[in-house]
C-alpha cells in the first residue's frame, strides 16, 4: 500500500545467495524461496 500510495510502478531485486554471503553473511532466506515470491 505504501509503494503504491508513492507511485505506478515497484521494481524489486533479487540478489543470490552468493552475493549475499560475501557481503553480509548466510542469508536468511535462501534464494529459491526468495525468487518464489514473485509473481510472474
Amino acid at each position: 500500500r505504501q509503494a503504491r500510495a508513492l507511485g505506478d510502478e515497484l521494481v524489486v531485486g533479487v540478489v543470490s545467495d552468493d552475493e549475499i554471503t560475501a557481503n553480509k553473511g548466510p542469508p536468511v532466506t535462501p534464494l529459491h524461496e526468495r525468487s518464489s515470491r514473485i509473481p510472474s
